[in-house]
């Protein structure tokens, strides 16, 4: 049967100025071609505006939505990545050349949905493309890889047992807890990484990696007709396995006060602190992307986006060094591995950590931390700081979604098509920042000073027997 199209959506994506004293245009992708398949696959290619004296490049990633499976099972989700990436498709139509210079390469897990991407020469798109694509119609069962990769995942927790063993616990180990409830101790996922058997792996592979549950992304330097002719030529073939069903992640438990850890290993004391995601289909969220900003500060121009920093001189950042003599602020995120925010619908937080140099009992940090937070959201969240921060946070997506592997742009692609349905919408995110509302902005900081949207969790140094 000749593979039937079923819907293709063009959009040239243009802004006017975000604003008038800034004069910034955040054109992203200069077109934005979106096409859907019978079998309920889709690919979404975007072009780039060139970048002077580097290379053309492109990125092509595979996207499968998990529901949200991987916030459910974190250890389960990313041994299914590891194998579904390692494994070679059952249809192999293509030959690899050899030698392939690649700009970036991964398999990831990520909150609501894992990737398979890599960043190449846009000539090897014809390749590349059934390469990445052609998971969704099954991947091979190899015994030895299986037991390679329960290896290689097994390792990763191991590197975090040996971590914490010498260091002791972090704050960002000890913050979930405040949300989610007791997690799985280290060891324990440890022996439940080694105890999954190849039926519930390849039963997950069965469930996710399938056409309906996917989304191709390709941008960078291509040309989008030609690159469509070349998607065309595979993913309308796949044979569709019925509608993905979701699986329900984890919901905050109720907040019962900071999460509080004594561990011998650490000297002063280790703080995290929690802002609770509003709904990300709701207005709200970009106000809180701006509150974060606000908050913390850095993502300057002159740090790199992949080893971000963030900000003591802030208004938190000044708040807490006054107030508890914090050392360095960070928000506990790796640029290039962690998922974006806009791209997590289920249940998240976004998180400020900090460390000071002598420990205090533990009620008087949380009591002045809250209170420090409060005035932050009260006195210092004025009209001139709002509008700071959303020039900040323009002006460091600006970098972030054109950084050299185009990862960060193919996130929110991908985002903007499982989550809002709108791939076009890259290249109005900066003026949807710029366009909320300061009483907006001002409304959800009165929504932080409620119970429990505001979490905190405290490491603190064993305290010894009278």
């Amino acid at each position: 049967m000749k593979p039937r199209l079923v819907l293709a959506v063009t959009a040239v994506g243009s802004l006017a100025a975000i604003s008038a004293s800034a004069q910034t245009t955040s054109v992203f992708a200069t077109r934005v071609r979106d096409t859907t398949f019978a079998n309920g696959m889709r690919a979404v290619i975007a072009r780039t505006p060139p970048v002077p004296a580097r290379p053309p490049r492109a990125f092509i990633g595979l996207y499968l939505r998990y529901g949200v499976f991987a916030a459910a099972r974190p250890e389960l989700a990313h041994l299914v990545e590891h194998v579904t990436a390692n494994n070679a498709p059952l249809t192999v139509n293509y030959t690899m050349p050899p030698n392939v210079t690649a700009y970036g390469s991964n398999a990831m897990t990520r909150a609501d949905f894992m990737s398979f991407w890599r960043t190449v020469d846009p000539a090897l798109l014809p390749v590349m493309i059934p390469n990445r694509a052609n998971r969704v119609a099954g991947v091979r069962d190899d015994s030895a890889i299986f037991v390679r990769e329960v290896g290689r995942v097994a390792a990763e927790t191991e590197r975090r047992i040996a971590r914490i063993a010498t260091n002791g616990p972090s704050a960002s180990d000890v913050l979930p807890n405040a949300f989610f409830g007791p997690r799985i101790e280290p060891s324990a996922l440890l022996d439940s990484i080694r105890s999954f058997d190849r039926a519930t792996v390849f039963a997950q592979i069965e469930r996710n990696v399938r056409p309906d549950n996917a989304v191709l992304v390709i941008a960078g330097d291509v040309d989008i007709d030609a690159t469509l002719a070349e998607v065309v030529k595979h993913l309308p073939t796949y044979r569709s396995r019925g509608k993905t069903p979701s699986v329900r992640g984890p919901s905050f438990v109720p907040y019962r006060g900071p999460v509080v850890v004594h561990d011998a290993r650490v000297t002063g004391a280790r703080v995290g602190i929690g802002f609770e995601a509003p709904s990300r289909i709701g207005d709200d969220y970009l106000a809180y992307l701006i509150l974060d900003q606000f908050l913390i500060g850095g993502r300057q121009p002159d740090s790199d986006t992949a080893q971000v920093t963030r900000s003591l001189d802030s208004p938190l950042g000044r708040r807490l060094v006054a107030a508890l003599g914090a050392q360095g602020i960070g928000d506990g995120v790796s640029y290039e591995t962690d998922p974006p925010p806009l791209s997590i619908a289920s249940a998240s937080y976004l998180a400020a950590y900090f460390d000071m140099p002598r420990a205090m009992p533990s009620d008087s940090i949380a009591a002045i931390t809250n209170r420090e937070v409060t005035s932050a959201l009260t006195t210092d969240l004025t009209d001139a700081a709002i509008a700071d921060a959303k020039r900040q946070l323009i002006a460091f997506h600006e970098r972030w979604l054109l950084s050299p592997t185009l990862l960060a742009l193919a996130d929110h692609l991908a985002a903007f098509v499982l989550i809002d349905n709108q791939p076009a919408r890259i290249n109005r995110l900066a003026s949807e920042i710029n366009a909320v509302r300061h009483d907006r902005v001002r409304r959800l900081a009165r929504w932080y000073q409620g119970r429990g949207h505001v979490r905190l969790a405290i490491v603190l140094p064993r305290e010894r027997a009278p």
